[in-house]
Formats: C-alpha cells, sequence, structure tokens
C-alpha cells in the first residue's frame, strides 16, 4: 500500500520548480532555460514591496481554493480577472473554511498530503506569474483536526514553511480567527486562542525560514495588540465579525497601542454577517459598509483590507469569480471589484461618466459550440469539434461593423483561397508536436470536456472557461484550461485567448515546428495576394519581410467589400520567448514562441513540462475596422491582462 504521507514524495514536491508557469526549455546545454517569474514579498516600515517596488495590497479570502482540483481550477481562473480589478492578492488555507474543511497534515505534522500541496503550489505559481501574492493560512478553527498533540501542530508549521521555502511571494497566516470560540475543541492539543501561542509559532517560522513574512491575529483586538506588538510577528493579519468593522479606527488604535512599524492587514472583512443576506444580493446598506473600507485602505497606506463573504465564498457550491452587479436580478461580487478598480486607478473597461454603456456581449447554444454576439451582432462562433477538425477553434469572426476577417468554414469553392480547407478553420491554438501528438494537422484529437465556468456576459465584456484534453491513441496525455474574454475596446473588439497546460501521467514536451502557437486564417479577400498586408512590430511587411522573425505584434489587415479590416496578433510577453510568426501572403498568421529551428536554422526548441507542472499561454486578438494604432492596441492589451506596459 502506497504511503500518502511518504515524506520523500513531498520533498519532490517541494523541490519541484519554482516559476508561475513551471517548465524548463530542455536544450542538452542547458544554457536555455526557460524560466517563469519569482517575485519576492518583502517589507519596509509599515509598506509592503514586491521586487524591491511599492506593493498596495488588496486581497480576497479565497480559503478553501485548495481543496479539491476543480475548486483550484476556478480559483485560477479568476486571478487575470482579480488584477485587472486592482486586486492583487489571495487568501487561501491549507485547511480550508467552512464549507471546505480538509486537513492535509499527517497526524505527526511531518508532511502534507502531496494532492493538497501540488495544489497550494499551483496556486502560488499562477500568482507569482502574475505579481500577485498569495496568503497562506496554516489552520482553521472548524476543519477536521487530525494532529496528534502541541508537538505535531509544531512539527506541521516547519513541515509548511519548509514546503513554502521556494517561494517569493507568500505570507505565512499562523491561524484562521485565533481568539474564536471554535478552537475550544483543539485546546487540549493546542490553545490557539493565547496570543503568545501565536507568536511562539511565528518565531518558528523564522527559525525554519529567517527571511518568511509571518502573521497571525483575529477579532478580538486586545489580543491582536499584543500579537502585532511581538517583533516575531511582521504583519498583523487581524479579523472582523460584525457588520461595522471600521479598519480604519481599528487602524488608529493598534499604532496607538504600539502596533507601529509594521503592515496591518484585515484579512477577513465582516466575518460570519455576510451569511445574513442572500447569496450575491448586496443590499444599499451593505454595499455602504464594504466601500467605507475600501476608502479606508485607500486612504490609508498601511491598512490593507481583503474582500469576504461567506455566502458567495464559503457555501457550497464555492465561487470565486466576480460574476454580476449584486442585485437580484444580477447577483455577484463584481460591484465591489470596480470600487477596488477606482480607488486604485486601475485601467479596464471603465466607462467615463455619461458615456453610453458598452454593447453586451451575449452567448446562444449551439450544438456544437457557442455562438456570440456583441451588441445583438455576430462576433464569432467557437467549435468544440467539426467533422475533420478534431479540435476547437472560432469561426466566421467579425468587425464592429460587420465585415468578416476570418475565411469563410468550409471554404467555398469558386470564392475562397481553399488550401487546408480542416486545419485552418479561422482562430485556433495546436500544436505539431505536443511530445508527439499533432493537432494542428488533426492526427490527434484535442476534446472539449466540459466547462469550468459557464458563459458569461454583460455591457462590453463576456467569458467562458473551458476544459480540453489533448489525446493520443486513445489516451489523455494533457489537460487544458482555456478561458477566452471578450472585451469591446476602442481599437475594435479584443479577445483574449488564455490556456494553461497540464501533463498526465509523465512530462510533456513541446517540440519545434512553423506550426505551433496560435493560428488565424484570414478571409480571402484580405489576404496579401489580394492586395492585403502584413506588419509587424519592427515596421517589415508582408511574408517576405516578417515570416520567421520575432515581434512584439503582427497585424493582418485588407479590404472587403470597400471596407478596410483586419487581426491584430498580439503574444503575452511574460512567455518564455519572444514569438516568431509564421506569416504567409495567402492568408495565413501564426504567433510560435516553439519554432526557434523551423524559423532560424538555430538549437531546437524543446519545453519541458513536468508533471504537476503547467505551462500557460496567453494572446490577444484584435479584431479591427479601418486602420488603428497597433502599438495602442497592444498597450491597451498589456493593460487588460495586468502587465503594466
Amino acid at each position: 500500500m502506497i504511503n500518502l504521507w511518504c515524506r520523500s514524495l513531498l520533498v519532490m514536491l517541494v523541490l519541484a520548480p519554482v516559476p508561475g508557469s513551471a517548465w524548463s526549455d530542455g536544450d542538452s546545454t542547458g544554457s536555455d532555460q526557460a524560466r517563469g517569474p519569482n517575485p519576492t514579498l518583502t517589507i519596509e516600515g509599515d509598506r509592503f514591496l514586491l521586487d524591491g517596488r511599492p506593493f498596495s495590497m488588496w486581497g480576497i479570502r479565497t480559503a478553501s481554493g485548495t481543496q479539491d482540483d476543480a475548486q483550484c481550477d476556478h480559483l485560477v481562473a479568476q486571478l487575470d480577472d482579480y488584477k485587472a480589478h486592482g486586486v492583487n492578492t489571495v487568501a487561501v488555507y491549507y485547511m480550508g473554511c467552512r464549507g471546505g474543511n480538509y486537513d492535509p497534515f499527517s497526524p505527526d505534522g511531518t508532511a502534507i498530503d502531496p494532492g493538497h500541496q501540488e495544489r497550494m503550489e499551483r496556486i502560488i505559481r499562477a500568482c507569482a506569474e502574475r505579481e500577485m501574492v498569495v496568503v497562506v493560512g496554516l489552520f482553521y478553527q472548524h476543519a477536521p483536526f487530525g494532529l496528534r498533540d502541541a508537538g505535531a501542530v509544531r512539527e506541521a508549521v516547519r513541515t509548511a514553511t519548509e514546503a513554502l521555502e521556494p517561494f517569493g511571494n507568500i505570507i505565512i497566516n499562523i491561524a484562521n480567527e485565533q481568539n474564536s470560540g471554535g478552537w475550544s475543541d483543539t485546546a487540549a492539543v493546542f490553545d490557539f486562542r493565547d496570543p503568545e501561542r501565536i507568536i511562539e509559532l511565528c518565531r518558528l517560522v523564522h527559525e525554519v525560514d529567517p527571511g518568511r513574512i509571518v502573521g497571525g491575529g483575529g477579532y478580538d483586538h486586545e489580543k491582536n495588540i499584543v500579537i502585532g506588538g511581538s517583533p516575531e510577528v511582521d504583519a498583523l493579519l487581524f479579523d472582523t465579525a460584525g457588520p461595522d468593522p471600521d479598519s480604519g479606527a481599528l487602524y488608529d488604535r493598534f499604532v496607538a497601542a504600539g502596533v507601529e512599524g509594521k503592515p496591518i492587514v484585515n484579512v477577513e472583512l465582516f466575518g460570519g454577517w455576510t451569511g445574513q443576506f442572500e447569496r450575491g444580493i448586496f443590499p444599499e446598506e451593505v454595499r455602504r459598509a464594504y466601500l467605507r473600507e475600501v476608502e479606508a485602505a485607500a486612504t490609508q497606506p498601511g491598512l490593507s483590507v481583503f474582500f469576504h463573504n461567506n455566502v458567495w465564498c464559503q457555501q457550497e457550491p464555492m465561487r470565486y469569480d466576480l460574476a454580476g452587479s449584486g442585485t437580484e436580478d444580477d447577483p455577484g461580487i463584481r460591484w465591489y471589484f470596480e470600487a477596488v478598480r477606482e480607488a486604485t486607478g486601475q485601467p479596464g473597461d471603465r466607462q467615463a461618466e455619461g458615456a453610453p454603456e458598452a454593447p453586451p456581449v451575449a452567448f446562444e447554444d449551439q450544438p456544437d459550440g457557442l455562438r456570440m454576439t456583441i451588441g445583438g451582432e455576430p462576433f464569432a462562433t467557437y467549435v468544440f469539434e467539426r467533422g475533420e477538425t478534431t479540435r476547437p477553434f472560432l469561426e466566421h469572426l467579425h468587425t464592429p461593423r460587420g465585415v468578416q476577417v476570418t475565411r469563410n468554414n468550409p471554404p467555398v469553392e469558386g470564392v475562397d483561397i481553399a488550401d487546408h480547407p480542416t486545419f485552418h478553420p479561422g482562430l485556433w491554438l495546436a500544436f505539431g508536436d505536443l511530445g508527439g501528438p499533432d493537432s494542428w494537422r488533426d492526427n490527434d484529437p484535442i476534446r472539449h470536456a466540459g466547462f469550468v465556468e459557464e458563459p458569461q456576459g454583460g455591457p462590453g465584456r463576456g467569458d467562458f472557461v473551458v476544459r480540453n484534453r489533448h489525446i493520443k491513441g486513445g489516451e489523455v496525455i494533457a489537460e487544458e484550461v482555456c478561458r477566452l474574454t471578450m472585451l469591446v475596446r476602442p481599437a475594435g473588439r479584443l479577445l483574449i485567448w488564455d490556456s494553461e497546460f497540464r501533463p498526465v501521467g509523465g512530462t510533456l514536451a513541446l517540440g519545434d515546428q512553423e506550426e505551433m502557437g496560435l493560428g488565424v486564417r484570414l478571409a480571402t479577400p484580405l489576404a496579401a495576394v489580394n492586395g492585403g498586408r502584413i506588419i509587424d512590430s519592427e515596421g517589415r511587411v508582408n511574408e517576405a519581410g516578417v515570416w520567421g522573425r520575432q515581434a512584439d505584434w503582427c497585424s493582418y489587415s485588407g479590404e472587403a467589400g470597400g471596407d478596410r479590416a483586419g487581426i491584430l496578433l498580439m503574444p503575452d510577453p511574460g512567455h518564455f520567448r519572444r514569438s516568431w510568426y509564421h506569416a504567409r501572403d495567402y492568408g495565413l498568421l501564426v504567433a510560435n514562441p516553439f519554432g526557434r529551428r523551423a524559423f532560424t536554422g538555430g538549437e531546437p526548441s524543446r519545453v519541458v513540462v513536468e508533471e504537476g507542472e503547467a505551462l500557460r499561454l496567453r494572446f490577444g486578438v484584435l479584431v479591427f475596422d479601418g486602420e488603428p494604432d497597433p502599438d495602442a492596441a497592444y498597450r491597451d492589451f498589456l493593460e487588460q491582462i495586468g502587465h503594466g506596459g
């Protein structure tokens, strides 16, 4: 029988590569190792710094995000939306929370359930890639508590601290609501209600990892003063339980009592009070209470607050998505995040005061996919698979003025340039060599395995998240979670294609071909052979100048029926490598970060994703009329993904 608490397996997890999308480009020389970011959080006085730059912390409590794979996928899928609204930190507990309790520690505290640790690391890496932070909570009062004695509690702190040591973008929070009566059940093992015990465990964290930021607290504010006043506590992480937390006044109280020179963070606004009103519906007085907290944090640099709503984030099925505006007709928590975006000055799809509302994005189920409209007019159709094209794709993309910018699918005889009728269905992400399988040429399928998040539309924005399975010989070799986001932007319709790939049953090695990455087949009238034009960010033109060259963006446009229209491809600059472009005058454009030998004749590229790690690929696709400024459109794309230029 396999011992789930095998320490050697835990060590394997701890020593796995750290970056946000943890993979390596496996050249035999080791000279081209590709690694994602691992930002480091530090403290200077009462302020946080991330990689030495000021970091104004805005958070959300997502305590049970590690409890199973589906919950983890759901949380990771929200991170870009959080970041776009200025929320840059998530709080996750090893023991989860009410609604998702779980004890991953072995009874003696010397090991963590490997699957649980893998999910925690996945969240941390995904946040690192986005320059976000994770507050990692260790203990939760309502969880099934299997640690057998005080020594096991201390050992669990050591084990978790060692497991988290490779990551720079975390804070350790010792225990949830340390003064809660819920801890009375475990008092015989370890009395978390005693502030000195919290300080003791903070000291233990520093013994294991001297540079780690650690804190604790609860909603007994006299005990918070004791905890926050200790030099072993780097940040006071307190909670508030009632309808009027007044974090600003509490901040002043803590500082006056000697908790100074360190950040003060309310990691749980309102506590259980939010269970007293309906899920996703926020009466006006409730909104005012939340907005007072946003204002307090925005005006006091040493104070941070974390959104919490137990009926949304802790009541099964737990939800971390923003959804709607918080009304009975449109339940959700997006209204709070919009308030944070206003407070932090984040760019996004806010409407100027008095401006007309952006046209709504809507979805209509089809037998083999989804039809998408913007303002009631066709935008595109997402197809799971059809006929000989055995992978997902988008077909018949339209500009705001209604010009179809992708080739007819299938090509129309006598109208279209008809090569590659099934390989080039419109817009797609596929690979000629995904560790052997070839989904580009439809030799090996990519199967739609369901929605992680159902389609959700609204003014100026719509998105959905799907799970895809990459198949070889009837076996799943990789799982892909893909978010597609449609945004109404000044320059046109912006589609953000964001996919994360995880190997199944072994490593995944992506090879080196022209036919790798995000591809689009332009409508026949727009092709360069018919008078269209390809141009990249370096000013190079058409196939002769663009093919096989690296660039930040590449535009392909032409005239159809007297109207100029086109598509702008924009890879995320956070990828492991700048993309080359497989550009053809007959109408093909592909952004490909893999084809080093195929395009340059250099050393072959081999990007390896180890089991338990992930590769993230993200692209912006602007569908436009006329001739928008591509540099401005690219900057707008960077703002939308929170890259900051």
